[in-house]
């Protein structure tokens, strides 16, 4: 299974590459240049094209270069920090971020206003269609051959919505009183609507 990784991840991806400098203690080998990189491929979502949005986003990355680790509360690593199954530790760099984007300098105005924008635009970036790929595999085995006309935009989408909101396994769901009886009412309506048209 390594082997097929190793073999198929884009591991060499340049888009992987340069999103390095969001990794707050690797921040001091980033370069100004892997910023660039997100505002030019993503110029739509990102407008800061303009030598003087450029020049006010280089003096950003400079500070955020300077930050000391110090500087971030203790609180917010300690909210961070995430321990893997071989009980190695990580940081979230999406807490520190969002921690960052808050940071204001003594004006008042925010230190990491364009930067941050950037970083959080990586940070969101889907690592795999694995969410996409559960939804049809979902929706293939709700609109099958025997039903046929399930609306897209009425009863599958409620079937989707609810499959997805719930994380349990169906047969663990107990519904309440309340909702039973809120049920049978509305089959009890459907019912009623649906024989007076035949």
């Amino acid at each position: 299974a390594m082997e097929y990784a190793l073999r198929n991840l884009p591991l060499n991806d340049d888009l992987l590459k340069e999103a390095s400098f969001v990794n707050f203690p690797l921040r001091s080998n980033a370069t100004f240049s892997q910023v660039e990189y997100f505002v030019e491929r993503f110029s739509k979502l990102l407008p800061y094209q303009s030598p003087r949005e450029l020049d006010k986003l280089q003096e950003e990355f400079t500070l955020y270069q300077l930050l000391q680790e110090e500087e971030i509360p203790k609180e917010i690593w300690d909210e961070a920090l995430v321990y893997d199954d071989d009980e190695k530790s990580y940081h979230r760099m999406d807490i520190i971020w969002n921690f960052l984007s808050n940071m204001k300098l003594p004006d008042g105005s925010l230190c990491y206003k364009r930067l941050s924008h950037i970083s959080k635009l990586i940070l969101v970036l889907p690592h795999s269609n694995a969410e996409e790929e559960r939804l049809f595999s979902i929706v293939r085995k709700n609109k099958t051959a025997f039903r046929p006309t399930l609306d897209p935009k009425g009863t599958l989408s409620s079937i989707l919505s609810i499959k997805f909101a719930n994380k349990r396994p169906a047969h663990q769901f107990e519904p309440s009183k309340e909702l039973l009886k809120k049920a049978k009412s509305a089959t009890s309506e459907y019912n009623k609507l649906h024989s007076k048209k035949h």
